[in-house]
């Protein structure tokens, strides 16, 4: 008899590195495509649109975590989070930044959610996006240390010198809500987890605690995981992931 087995994902931990490893731009890094040809002189290079992972796509590569020789699919349970819906005033130039419905990343996320909820056995566990505020970009305090280091003049900073800081709240507890729920209850004889995060440790243990078994997921070359993750689970498995 197959083990009845339920997938949870970490959908933005997933999507950044099913990013990282289809990309066409991480595999021009690292030599898998040929470099485009050279531009006429004077012609502007047109801008690259953001490589977006589809619903699609994240439900083919996360099935691939599931050994269908000897487990059945209960669930598969995705914790995401609502896109951000506020607009924001830069305080540098008093420009607004329209986030919400007409925002491009608002209703590519809104699809997203749309589609993977369609698919057979799947369950969405939404968080939400808070801001932290405004905050300094990287290249920027790099400019800065570098003046400070040189003892030259200062850098001025533009409005965009600094970005609107957003960060995802409930996803890691709705994770181990689920765990708890499905382990003691003895709903699955197998739990995939597909997360980066050590924060998800206590969860793994008390599953195994529970007699639930606990599959941990590698993704690729990018999405190695945690000595304490591989650690405290039962199974460690690698999956290559598909375009």
């Amino acid at each position: 008899m197959k083990k009845k087995t339920a997938i949870l994902i970490d959908a933005e931990w997933f999507r950044k590195i099913l990013r990282a490893e289809l990309s066409p731009a991480s595999a021009s890094v690292s030599g898998a495509t040929t470099a485009p040809p050279p531009l006429p002189s004077g012609t502007v290079p047109a801008a690259t649109p953001a490589f977006v992972i589809t619903a699609d796509m994240f439900y083919k590569n996360a099935c691939l975590a599931l050994d269908t020789a000897e487990e059945e699919l209960f669930r598969l349970f995705c914790y995401d989070s609502e896109p951000f819906g506020n607009q924001q005033r830069n305080p540098i130039d008093g420009s607004w930044i329209h986030f919400g419905p007409k925002h491009p990343v608002y209703q590519e996320r809104m699809k997203f959610f749309r589609e993977l909820g369609s698919k057979p056995y799947v369950a969405l566990r939404r968080g939400v996006v808070k801001g932290r505020g405004w905050e300094i970009k990287e290249t920027f305090a790099s400019q800065l240390i570098a003046s400070t280091r040189a003892a030259s003049a200062s850098v001025p900073i533009t409005a965009g010198d600094i970005r609107f800081g957003l960060e995802q709240k409930g996803v890691d507890m709705r994770i181990g809500m689920d765990v708890a729920t499905l382990s003691i209850k003895r709903l699955v004889d197998r739990i995939i987890l597909i997360s980066g995060d050590t924060d998800m440790v206590p969860a793994i243990k008390l599953a195994r605690r529970e007699g639930v078994q606990v599959c941990v997921i590698q993704v690729g070359t990018r999405g190695r995981l945690a000595p304490a993750l591989v650690e405290d689970a039962d199974i460690t498995r690698t999956i290559t992931p598909l375009p």
